[in-house]
């Protein structure tokens, strides 16, 4: 089952989510729905700044959630390329 569309919370996404893995006969959810934080952000074009603030902040936030964790498996000897077994 695929799962498609914008919702505006991940409250909401979660609970479309347990409704799918709810349904009889699901043995896989794949989740390509798109959490609304930023209203118009979707719509607007390239030339707007709302797009390119709201791709700004989001890469900003992923940067702050993800650097730590990165830093922490290549400190271990466990960096992205090592366990997928890129660089015996």
């Amino acid at each position: 089952m695929t799962l498609t569309g914008e919702v505006d919370s991940l409250a909401e996404r979660n609970t479309v989510e347990w409704a799918a893995w709810s349904a009889p006969g699901v043995k896989k959810v794949v989740d390509n729905l798109v959490v609304l934080l930023v209203p118009g952000a979707m719509e607007a074009g390239l030339d707007s700044v709302l797009f390119w603030a709201s791709l700004a902040v989001g890469f900003a936030v992923a940067f702050v959630a993800t650097f730590p964790v990165n830093r922490w498996l290549i400190v271990r000897g466990r960096g992205h390329a090592l366990a997928h077994g890129g660089h015996s």
